[in-house]
Order: structure tokens, then sequence, then C-alpha cells
């Protein structure tokens, strides 16, 4: 058993995060912390430990990211599946962006280009690298690096309140 002192970290094991004390020991790719508070040794992979204490705050852009992407996926299945009775079951936001119903697609494009201060170009460039966010960041620990930009953000609040006021404009929520 590992001596264990405050303040919290977050321990990023091979499977899952879990939140455990700050143990008296450097991680290293051969040892995590598993949910009893025990090192213990397992195959190589990536620990990272981010203090939550003494005024920082945890890493929560997984998800952020992981949440965001399934909410945006979530409200343009909402928008097929009203207008269209079906929709395809993908996480790819790209692809469900451009097989949106022609009304929905061209008034989220003129929204987007507006308040994302895209073109035609860079909203296929921009959609293209987010289109599979959800699987990406939620399991964000098995990349060598992963990143986002503030695109992701401004698409999902734009698409997400979008679909939230056309689907409450035909009484569906």
């Amino acid at each position: 058993m590992v001596g264990l002192r405050s303040p919290r970290v977050l321990c990023w094991g091979p499977r899952t995060p879990t939140w455990v004390q700050k143990c008296r020991f450097e991680a290293s790719p051969d040892r995590h912390i598993d949910a009893g508070n025990r090192l213990q040794a397992h195959p190589p992979c990536r620990v990272t430990m981010r203090s939550v204490d003494a005024g920082k705050r945890p890493f929560l852009d997984p998800v952020l990211v992981t949440n965001g992407a399934l909410a945006a996926e979530l409200a343009m299945k909402a928008l097929t599946l009203w207008e269209t009775g079906s929709f395809e079951c993908i996480h790819y936001l790209d692809e469900l962006f451009f097989s949106l119903p022609n009304a929905h697609l061209d008034a989220l494009s003129s929204l987007i280009k507006d308040k994302a201060h895209q073109n035609d170009e860079t909203l296929r460039e921009n959609l293209k690298m987010i289109r599979n966010f959800f699987v990406e960041w939620r399991y964000f620990f098995e990349s060598d690096s992963i990143g986002y930009s503030g695109f992701l953000l401004e698409f999902i609040h734009i698409v997400c309140g979008y679909a939230v006021s056309e689907l409450r404009a035909d009484t569906i929520l």
C-alpha cells in the first residue's frame, strides 16, 4: 500500500480516469493507481496527473469536447429525424452536417459563416478536422497529441441553439 497525501489528482490509467489522493511517487509509464488507491504495474501506457487543488482546475477539456460533439451530433440527428423520419447512425459531424435537409443546411451554413467567420472552404476544412471528435476525445488518453480550435465551440453553440429554436418552433420540445 502506498502512503497517501493531499491534494487530489486525476490519474489517467489504461482504462478510465480515477480520482485518487496524490501519492508520494512519480507517475511512470509502467505504473498506475487503481480505484483502491493501490500502485499497480500494467502494460506501458501514458499516465497523466493533474492537480485539482491549490487553485488549479481539473483538466476538463475532454469532457467539454466529447459532450459538445455529442450534443451537436444529436442536434443534427434530431433535425434530420424531424424532417425525414430517419437519420444515419454515425458520429461524423461533417457527414451529418452535409446530409441535413436543405432548409436546415442552408440556414445553419449561413449562421456559421456569419457568426463563426467562415466561408465555404474554411467551413468544409474545419468540419473535416472535427469530424470524429466524439470518439477521438472520448479516448483522448490513447493519442499522442490532440487539440481543438475555437471553431468547435462556436459550431456546437450555433448548431445546438439552432436545433433547439427550430424544434421548439415545431412544438417538439
